[in-house]
């Protein structure tokens, strides 16, 4: 395995320094899968999207020549996917991308400001050209934005047609050492390209654009943050975004969780697409749940075997006889559990896992009253098990617990409370007995079960692996595209 250990972080205004919960790397093989895929889907249709009109001024003996260009038409353009090619720079994170082997066959109508109005007809073939596309990624607000940069086109051949309704200018072409018709003609062609690709939707731009910054849990008060707080391209070789990667409690605007993240975590995987989930976003979810309120509960029913039924003094007398004995048959019973401060999130060799301080208070009722039977605590250890899934609307890391590898420990009975001869033996057996329902079908945290990861709606993941080692879980595979 190979360690890269990229130190991307953001320094704000107040100089402090913050490291990303996420890290992603896609290298140029992914940038070249996507853009073979998508390129010649977008430009092959670019007959159908013409620019209405290109303006071009230009310098002839000292005065100044104004063309307008209008009906203009592309003719003939067909695209490969083996024509298509990137390359990077760690310059100014620039994306090149070059489309090898073009020919461009573009005509239109003209008008010329030059002494007088004139009028005529232009037709320009560039065969066997090189165009190159640079874009430049950089962040704004911490989401992605791009530069583009003027594109250009080498041909190996050039020719045109140039036809006016003035003799003298048509004439002109054979001057061309004089007066700069080819580099008009070269210009209209290339502006117009330029104009109906950045119509179409660059595929870089359209990539980005369906990134998710910030997203809400459905109806619950939780939120993504997926806010883009490095990006840069490294080494000629590959792009590395760092991303805020918490979550967020809407309701209260400037609380924040705490804990921190104070260094970078190295990567332990290779291959042309990672993505870096570290225990800080992990805490980040178990805090904003229980800050929230989710993982504070008051349960009255209890699911087993699919059949739900009402926890009363009866249905229990087998697991908490004292409760029986107390308050006869008739009593309803109700458990109110409270998580003691926040839950902790490790990601260890081998899974993520979870500690808690549970504290439970058992009241029943009866036609006489309310009673607080008792009050317990205990600590309880879990393992989350993660699987990846590819859906139409993204990717997403479904979760589930562990319950086999569940332990429940340091058992502690409150003083006070109506019943007062209960062994805390039977309080953990009682609990054990109700974990499975406890887990599946109550604890909320389970009602929301899968994570979209930051990633477009247009890609997949392919031969996915999940890798978990100390402090952070990685998610590598080879990325797909679908238009």
């Amino acid at each position: 395995m190979v360690g890269l250990i990229l130190l991307l972080a953001l320094v704000s205004a107040s100089d402090k320094l913050y490291y990303p919960g996420m890290q992603g790397y896609f290298d140029q093989s992914c940038f070249q899968t996507l853009l073979q895929e998508y390129i010649p889907h977008k430009l092959n249709s670019i007959a159908d999207h013409p620019p209405k009109e290109i303006s071009i001024t230009t310098s002839f003996l000292g005065t100044k020549m104004h063309f307008t260009f209008f009906n203009i038409e592309f003719h003939n353009f067909t695209l490969t996917p083996s024509q298509v090619s990137t390359s990077f720079e760690t310059k100014n994170s620039k994306i090149i991308t070059t489309l090898k082997s073009t020919s461009l066959w573009v005509s239109g109508n003209f008008t010329l400001k030059w002494f007088g109005n004139y009028e005529g007809y232009v037709s320009v073939q560039l065969l066997d050209s090189n165009i190159t596309m640079p874009l430049a990624i950089d962040t704004s607000l911490n989401k992605i934005v791009l530069l583009l940069y003027p594109f250009t086109i080498t041909p190996t051949y050039f020719n045109y047609v140039f036809k006016s309704n003035n003799r003298f200018l048509t004439s002109l072409k054979w001057l061309e050492y004089i007066w700069p018709v080819e580099w008009v003609m070269k210009e209209f062609v290339l502006r117009s390209f330029t104009r109906a690709v950045i119509k179409l939707n660059p595929s870089i731009s359209y990539f980005f654009n369906e990134l998710t910054y910030y997203q809400e849990f459905g109806t619950k008060d939780l939120a993504l943050d997926y806010r883009v707080i490095s990006l840069g391209v490294h080494n000629n070789s590959y792009v590395q975004a760092g991303v805020s990667g918490q979550v967020l409690v809407p309701s209260l605007k400037y609380a924040s969780s705490p804990y921190a993240l104070n260094e970078t975590i190295p990567w332990t995987s290779t291959g042309p697409f990672r993505l870096q989930i570290t225990d800080y976003f992990f805490n980040t979810f178990l805090w904003g749940l229980s800050t929230a309120g989710y993982l504070n509960n008051t349960y009255k029913t209890l699911m087993f075997n699919n059949v739900t039924f009402p926890l009363t003094t009866l249905s229990l007398r087998m697991v908490i006889p004292q409760l029986y004995e107390t308050f006869g048959a008739n009593g309803n019973i109700s458990f109110t559990l409270v998580t003691k401060e926040f839950p902790m999130a490790n990601t260890i060799n081998g899974g993520l896992q979870v500690s808690a301080t549970e504290i439970c208070t058992v009241l029943v009722t009866t036609s006489e009253g309310v009673y607080e039977a008792f009050t317990f605590s205990f600590d309880m250890t879990t393992k989350i098990l993660g699987v990846l899934e590819n859906l139409n609307t993204g990717v997403f890391l479904n979760y589930k617990i562990g319950i086999n590898e569940t332990v429940l420990s340091n058992y502690y009975m409150y003083p006070g409370g109506t019943v007062q001869n209960i062994d805390i033996s039977t309080i953990a057996s009682a609990v054990q007995w109700g974990l499975t329902s406890f887990f599946e079908y109550y604890l909320p945290l389970f009602g929301q079960y899968s994570i979209k990861l930051p990633l477009p709606e247009t890609m997949s993941i392919q031969d996915p692996k999940i890798s978990v080692y100390n402090r952070a879980i990685e998610i590598t595979g080879v990325p797909s595209f679908k238009y």
